[in-house]
């Protein structure tokens, strides 16, 4: 199990995993952790979310925050993309 893994500064790693660098340890305790804490797991996604028009070049979002198992959301990503005003196709 993860959690006797990383007791005692992962001692059971040395002993039963026989892994005597402790470059290599300290990586996977600390993978080990951010396993068990589900840091890396995929969040929600945010609800409520609201658009407001500022200007010709300006728009304010707002939304509910995302949910992890076990860790924050800290960032999120707000991508960008060009959509035509009108379909050209529909006036031939």
């Amino acid at each position: 199990d993860f959690p006797e893994l990383v007791e005692n500064d992962g001692e059971a790693i040395i002993t039963e995993l026989h892994i005597e660098r402790a470059s290599f340890r300290k990586k996977l305790v600390r993978h080990i952790h951010a396993r068990m804490l589900g840091i890396g797991s995929v969040p929600s996604s945010p609800t409520a979310i609201k658009h407001t028009l500022e200007s010709c070049s300006t728009v304010s979002f707002s939304w509910d925050k995302s949910t992890s198992e076990g860790f924050p959301v800290h960032s999120y990503r707000v991508q960008r993309r060009a959509v035509p005003l009108y379909d050209a196709a529909a006036k031939k």
